[in-house]
């Protein structure tokens, strides 16, 4: 077993961009992170990022998706 990959990483407005997903986001997309983080609370973790998110699909993914919408 991978032990880092088992370690609990929290991801808040002031570190998430060293999420590696991140790098394929449009810089919209961020910008929209960055103002909604603002005013509402944001926190994620890995397993968040690594297990529940559709990267290749973040259109369509019901994650994805919903993070979309709270930015709307």
């Amino acid at each position: 077993m991978n032990k880092s990959r088992n370690q609990l990483k929290t991801y808040t407005l002031h570190n998430y961009q060293s999420i590696p997903q991140m790098a394929g986001i449009p810089k919209e997309f961020v910008r929209d992170i960055e103002i909604v983080g603002k005013v509402l609370p944001f926190k994620t973790n890995n397993y968040v990022m690594d297990e529940l998110i559709d990267w290749d699909n973040i259109e369509t993914d019901p994650e994805g998706c919903l993070i979309k919408s709270i930015m709307r």
